[in-house]
């Protein structure tokens, strides 16, 4: 009797070991499978496109278990597209940026229903009505978006004061919260916001002192670095840039050309990011996880603010939607001259994907989405926090 007590709980032992290696043998040869479909829709994508590259990456429970390039990051040198080719991610620069401006929110240094003139003071003051740094941030301000012509760009600007010239006298579409319209050039103030009041130190709700920082400084330090974006950065022509992938489009007779160049300086916080779609899954992982802003902030983004649609609108940076199942799904999309780009979070569910492709005429939205649904489709849906 004694021998069986003593050896019950070794055999015990040994059957919950087997049970857990067959467990961990089954869960590596779901995500051996869903890898591999993941990859036949790049290779379909690519076939099917004629794009020079695509690139996507797949984040699941904070994890990036897929990261893949197909076709070229250069067509003249060959050089293969991977997860770790730097493309520009036009309007997705948008709510990376957001995230900077929330931090700014959670110090006390900044308020959603401030006026933009109290950070960019350059700005007139509109007599439709006051321009809310809310209206910005879901795209509600009143401000135009480019006019014909004026989304290639050849000059570069040294401040957002001389960029805000482009528009600023202009006057608003609607008054500021009444409707919805797209504007790069309204949410590129939000830059403003950021350089005069980041490099700012407060303790015990006393300044301590005050720093000018540079937009791209103050995301380096308090998004990029501490999300692990090792490969992300401003778009600056002459900079070296490793894994930078070149742009293309096509003519009119349908041949590959090389794109237009086209200086993004004025656009910034709007749509100046360089980066990989590695790093485009991390920035989600982090929000989400807590690292780079507090649970109650990051669900204000994710909280509609201007209805859009059935299910949708705009959060705080993002777009935000129920899918089919009732799931809670967020994004953003970039397009920029030679570029196309498709960033999903799946919150609830944990998962991630973002795509890129160095074209203007294969947006990799619908490649993102079907990606994801391989991930989603081992999920059970969850109810909406």
């Amino acid at each position: 009797m004694f021998r069986l007590l003593k050896t019950a709980p070794n055999r015990f032992l040994r059957i919950f070991a087997i049970i857990l290696a067959i467990t961990v043998t089954l869960s590596n040869v779901s995500a051996q499978t869903e890898n591999k479909q993941a990859e036949e829709l790049l290779k379909q994508a690519l076939s099917t496109s004629g794009a020079p590259g695509i690139s996507a990456a797949v984040a699941v429970n904070g994890k990036i278990v897929f990261s893949q390039g197909v076709g070229y990051a250069n067509l003249e040198l060959q050089v293969p597209a991977t997860g770790a080719t730097v493309y520009r991610i036009a309007s997705i620069s948008k709510p990376i940026s957001a995230i900077g401006v929330m931090q700014l929110i959670e110090r006390g240094l900044v308020k959603l229903d401030d006026p933009i003139q109290k950070y960019v003071p350059s700005f007139p003051e509109k007599s439709e009505g006051k321009i809310l740094l809310i209206h910005l941030l879901t795209h509600t301000s009143g401000l135009r978006h480019y006019k014909s012509g004026e989304s290639v760009n050849m000059q570069y600007y040294n401040s957002l004061e001389e960029a805000i010239k482009i528009f600023k006298d202009d006057p608003l579409l609607f008054t500021p919260g009444s409707r919805y319209s797209y504007s790069t050039y309204g949410f590129n103030l939000l830059l403003g916001v950021i350089e005069a009041v980041g490099g700012r130190v407060s303790r015990g709700g006393e300044l301590v002192s005050q720093e000018k920082i540079d937009f791209g400084e103050y995301m380096r330090q308090n998004v990029w670095l501490p999300a692990g974006m090792t490969s992300t950065f401003l778009e600056y022509h002459r900079v070296i840039v490793r894994n930078r992938a070149d742009g293309y489009e096509r003519n009119r007779q349908g041949q590959m050309q090389n794109a237009p160049y086209d200086e993004v300086s004025y656009k910034f916080a709007g749509g100046g990011v360089i980066s990989t779609v590695e790093d485009m899954v991390r920035v989600c992982i982090a929000l989400d996880s807590g690292i780079l802003l507090k649970p109650e902030t990051v669900k204000n983004m994710y909280t509609i603010h201007f209805s859009t649609g059935e299910n949708r609108g705009r959060g705080l940076g993002w777009e935000v939607q129920k899918d089919s199942q009732g799931r809670l799904c967020i994004s953003h999309s970039g397009s920029s001259t030679g570029f196309l780009s498709m960033l999903i979070n799946y919150p609830d569910q944990k998962v991630v994907v973002a795509a890129c492709s160095n074209c203007s005429f294969f947006s990799p939205g619908t490649l993102a989405q079907n990606i994801a649904n391989i991930y989603l489709a081992t999920k059970e849906p969850e109810p909406i926090k």
